[in-house]
């Protein structure tokens, strides 16, 4: 039985030696770091001497020490916890983002905790320049669609295989007196309501943009309150996957 235990032992040891990914055991009671694997030591860039010096507490970002610290004290008899990302400091200052996992041990008697880290920080860097990249286009939708909305000339943006409505500025409602929601309601609305009589000469103004990219052509439509308004209207093709 003895023999069995101890060789469950060297096999532990030798897992928490080898694993990949940094592993440390801590004291529950005062932090201090008790025994810390090859990755750990190759992540934060301590000698195995200097980290058993330290306290977890030094491992984690000032900003992040006091949560870590109520976080530690909850959990200290919870078999396994899930310690999610966390801010974590090398050595040499460098700040890195990390997930953490720690279950419950015993190391020469005492009371303690095994630490697993993973390093998800070019996730993390990715995921920030991703949003990033996503604000600075909403934004500049935002101002797009500011300057759109300001100019008294109708903008439209339909597809040109259906006609279907996927833009409309405000002119539209103030020019031909339909709001854009009941636009996207009927999307043969502005066509069926190009008067009668030029509704041949408008349909045939698209021929020559499709040949050759741009047509302009002069006609009526109908407005919602039954007035007719005269119209100009200039129409690009622009070519791309929608």
């Amino acid at each position: 039985m003895g023999d069995s235990r101890q060789g469950h032992e060297l096999v532990g040891r030798q897992f928490f030696d080898d694993c990949p990914s940094a592993m440390w055991i801590y004291d529950v009671s005062t932090l201090r770091v008790l025994a810390v694997n090859k990755a750990a030591i190759d992540w934060y860039g301590y000698t195995e001497d200097e980290f058993l010096k330290l306290t977890i507490k030094e491992l984690w970002h000032a900003d992040d020490a006091t949560n870590m610290r109520e976080v530690v004290d909850r959990i200290s008899n919870e078999r396994y916890y899930d310690g999610g990302q966390w801010r974590h400091v090398k050595k040499n200052g460098e700040v890195f983002y990390v997930h953490t996992y720690s279950n419950t041990t015993t190391f020469n008697g005492q009371h303690a905790r095994m630490v697993l880290v993973t390093n998800i920080n070019a996730h993390v860097q990715a995921e920030r320049k991703n949003q990033e990249l996503h604000d600075k286009i909403e934004k500049q939708k935002k101002q797009y669609q500011s300057i759109l909305s300001s100019l008294t000339e109708v903008i439209w943006v339909c597809k040109a295989d259906n006609y279907e409505l996927i833009y409309s500025n405000d002119a539209s409602y103030y020019v031909l007196g339909y709001a854009e929601d009941e636009f996207f309601a009927n999307k043969n609305l502005f066509f069926n309501s190009i008067h009668p009589d030029d509704r041949k000469k408008f349909f045939a103004s698209f021929e020559e943009m499709f040949a050759t990219g741009k047509t302009s052509v002069d006609f009526r439509f109908i407005h919602k309150n039954g007035s007719v308004r005269y119209l100009s209207s200039t129409t690009i093709l622009v070519k791309g996957k929608n």
